[in-house]
Formats: structure tokens, C-alpha cells, sequence
């Protein structure tokens, strides 16, 4: 019904869909590629048997430094470094989703329309 109305108030397709269908479905995107990104980065087992021993993964660089050099130091670093990878997105899209809405939010008496 969106889509519709913005076609009854003279926008095109491509404008219809960009500023009401994509707005709409922005927290589902976000939440999609977050579900994608996070384990991709950990994972080191699959890119090692697709990608070869040439592959450039994080989680390959990490199992590569603690176990086959047994450098744990910068193994570690680079585990710092995932998990502030996976940690930054995750608490921006927390701070944005808990005081983004807030602002625009309507209220009568307290109560959410």
C-alpha cells in the first residue's frame, strides 16, 4: 500500500522504492549483513579449504600465528582486533536503535502511538 501511495503522489519506481520501501526495511538490511559479516570474520576452517593456505581471513591470520608460528602475542592483537570488528557495528546499531527512535517518537499521555 506504500508503494502505492507514493506512486498516486507522482513519485517514479525507483523513487518510491529508495525513499519508502528502503527506509522501511533499513533495520532488517542492517540486522541481515551484521548476521552475515559477524561469523564470516571468526570462520577460518571454511576460507582454509576453499580459499587454500594463500587465503587472507582474519580467522586465518589468527590460527596461523597461535598455532603454526606460536607467536601468541600477535595472535592476540589480531583476536583485539576481531573482536573490536564485531563489537563496533554491534554497539553502534544498539545506540542508534535505543536513542535514534526516541526523538521521533509520538506519544499521547506516555503512551507510544
Amino acid at each position: 500500500r506504500l508503494m502505492e501511495a507514493g506512486r498516486d503522489l507522482g513519485a517514479g519506481p525507483l523513487k518510491t522504492f529508495f525513499l519508502i520501501y528502503i527506509p522501511n526495511i533499513s533495520q532488517g538490511i542492517i540486522t541481515a549483513v551484521m548476521v552475515v559479516f559477524i561469523p564470516s570474520l571468526g570462520s577460518y576452517v571454511i576460507p582454509e579449504m576453499v580459499g587454500g593456505p594463500n587465503s587472507e581471513m582474519i580467522g586465518n591470520k589468527i590460527a596461523h600465528r597461535v598455532f603454526i608460528d606460536r607467536n601468541l602475542p600477535k595472535g592476540s592483537a589480531y583476536s583485539v582486533i576481531l573482536v573490536l570488528l564485531i563489537l563496533l557495528p554491534t554497539v553502534f546499531q544498539l545506540f542508534k536503535h535505543r536513542f535514534g527512535r526516541q526523538e521521533g517518537r509520538k506519544t499521547a499521555g506516555g503512551v507510544p502511538l
